[in-house]
């Protein structure tokens, strides 16, 4: 493998979410702290949206393993499930063994569990990864679950992870008193073009090599251009780049190698991509160097 070849400790760019490889932009960091700050809110129903491939799965993982010690989550990463087994799921998370499928011996345990965490001044969230792809019958379900409260605060906290098909699924009239009882909207924006240097370089150093200049300038460009900005897209483009520099013997990555891969992968630049201002971000983290940019770049 190219790891070898190029010096790595590990593969830089697998696709997998990883915590240790998590690069904080500021939309990011904007994101994990009002979702931190709200859980210990009691805020209830918060909704985290974003494309396939943006890090809210890394993110998720990251929250989780930075939650201090009065945080306790449960993590539901595929919510196609009836509403007595998602409470199996999260009670077996929150390290409480049943054996009943009964729905309503199920909450009754969740919400003891629960109330036991509000006296202790504990904070209990539910996590639901994939949220768009719930049934509303579920997302019902979910929202009689935000049901145990106090008279001051909610016990649970319930967070909806989606993309931006989970907006439009809460929109729809049969869900509107779910929609009512979201307190909190969080959304992942896509890397900049001048952020993706900067990401490339972080995964790389993680990976225990230092050399900024593995990625030429134009590379970086042209996987902004075919990534739009998305790390899943960037870590693939850039794996099977390096994989390809290894194949020709080259120790740098080249524009034309990264147009060779988007053929690969079947990625095309979008229009809007080939306009003025994408073209002033560059030349501007070029450094100001004046040259006229041609219709092929």
């Amino acid at each position: 493998m190219y790891d070898k070849y190029f010096g790595f400790k590990d593969l830089p760019f697998r696709i997998i979410p990883e915590p240790r490889y998590f690069y904080s932009t500021p939309s990011y960091q904007n994101a994990y702290t009002r979702l931190r700050l709200a859980i210990r809110a009691r805020s209830g129903f918060i909704v985290l949206t974003g494309e396939a491939g943006i890090g809210k799965s890394t993110l998720l993982k990251v929250f989780m393993g930075r939650a201090e010690a009065d945080v306790h989550a449960a993590f539901i990463f595929n919510p196609n499930l009836t509403i007595s087994e998602l409470l199996r799921f999260v009670l077996k998370d929150f390290g409480i063994a049943v054996s009943t499928d009964d729905k309503f011996i199920l909450m009754d345990k969740l919400h003891a569990y629960l109330i036991q965490q509000f006296e202790n001044d504990h904070f209990a969230t539910l996590l639901i990864d994939e949220a768009q792809t719930a049934s509303d019958r579920l997302l019902e379900e979910l929202r009689l679950l935000s049901n145990f409260e106090t008279d001051t605060a909610k016990l649970i906290q319930i967070v909806l992870i989606g993309q931006p098909d989970l907006v439009r699924t809460l929109d729809r009239p049969e869900l509107r008193q779910l929609k009512q009882r979201i307190t909190v909207r969080l959304s992942l924006a896509p890397l900049r073009l001048d952020e993706i240097p900067k990401y490339i370089d972080f995964r790389l150093k993680m990976a225990g090599c230092d050399d900024k200049g593995m990625f030429d300038r134009k590379a970086v460009h042209r996987i902004f251009r075919y990534s739009r900005g998305v790390p899943r897209l960037i870590n693939n483009i850039c794996d099977n780049a390096l994989l390809l520099a290894f194949t020709v013997s080259e120790s740098k990555v080249s524009s034309a190698m990264i147009d060779q891969v988007a053929r690969d992968l079947q990625l095309t630049a979008p229009a809007h991509l080939f306009g003025v201002a994408p073209f002033i971000a560059y030349r501007s983290w070029l450094g100001g160097v004046n040259f006229k940019p041609k219709s092929s770049v």
